[in-house]
């Protein structure tokens, strides 16, 4: 197909060429301020070697604050290269790249730039194929990051020991505000990992999206007493929970309205 380029009002660049991704990639060679966000469409041409020109060019690009890059086959080498971008870029604040193939292997090769990025806020794993491996580095990474917004939604292979290291990570780190965990499995060692983040001195999350999870009416108990004691001196307060499409049950209901009114 012909090349074609459309502007929006947030100077999102949506582009996508059969041909290959040499036009865009100029502008951030050329570090054109005008281009702050990317979107590379599925569908497109966007393999290792665009990958890696796309990388090279990011290593020194000071303009560009968002990357898109979701349901492109990724490898391990690729990740890599973004993780070794991103540790010397210098403005980059949310990615999202690969799709349900990324795996454990993805995950761990990218979590190195998510620790050590400067600048990196928002990083989107939904739907990437992770699992609990993938999950204990990123965990680690989040020790050690900046990131505010983070997305682990749909990854099946995850377990409530994986989400577990995620939010632990996230305790550990404090700067996470906002954790989408739709359609995963939350179990008694996930909630008491947010129970610790909920309660850490200088905690951070706000909002916590659990649409469609799966979850027993026990642990959505817990989860009601981690919230009714998230209220000390100096703790996190989550502002906003969405329960959209998960059973809850009368008892789990319950026991949540209890959980946010001894929180007012």
């Amino acid at each position: 197909g012909s090349p074609h380029t459309t502007r929006v009002p947030t100077d999102i660049m949506a582009w996508g060429k059969t041909v290959g991704v040499a036009s865009w990639v100029d502008r951030l060679k050329a570090d054109d301020q005008t281009l702050t966000s990317v979107t590379v469409f599925r569908g497109r041409l966007f393999g290792p070697a665009e990958a890696a020109e796309v990388c090279d060019a990011l290593r020194s690009n000071t303009a560009l604050r968002e990357f898109y890059a979701s349901g492109h086959a990724m490898d391990v080498d690729t990740a890599g290269k973004f993780s070794d971008m991103l540790a010397v870029n210098k403005t980059i604040e949310s990615i999202c790249i690969g799709d349900a193939s990324f795996g454990d292997d993805g995950v761990a090769a990218l979590a190195r730039g998510i620790a050590s990025s400067a600048s990196l806020r928002a990083v989107d794993l939904e739907n990437k194929g992770m699992g609990d491996e993938g999950a204990t580095a990123l965990g680690a990474a989040l020790a050690k990051s900046k990131v505010i917004e983070l997305n682990v939604s749909r990854n099946d292979a995850l377990t409530d020991a994986g989400l577990a290291a995620v939010c632990l990570g996230a305790a550990a780190g404090r700067t996470v505000t906002s954790l989408r965990v739709a359609g995963l499995s939350v179990g008694p060692k996930s909630v008491a990992a947010v129970s610790k983040f909920l309660a850490s001195s200088g905690g951070s999350l706000r909002r916590m999206d659990a649409t469609d999870v799966q979850i027993d009416p026990d642990v959505i108990v817990a989860l009601g007493v981690a919230l009714r004691d998230d209220g000390g001196e100096g703790s996190g307060s989550l502002d906003e929970l969405v329960l959209d499409g998960t059973q809850l049950g009368d008892d789990g209901a319950t026991a949540l309205a209890g959980g946010a009114r001894g929180r007012e």
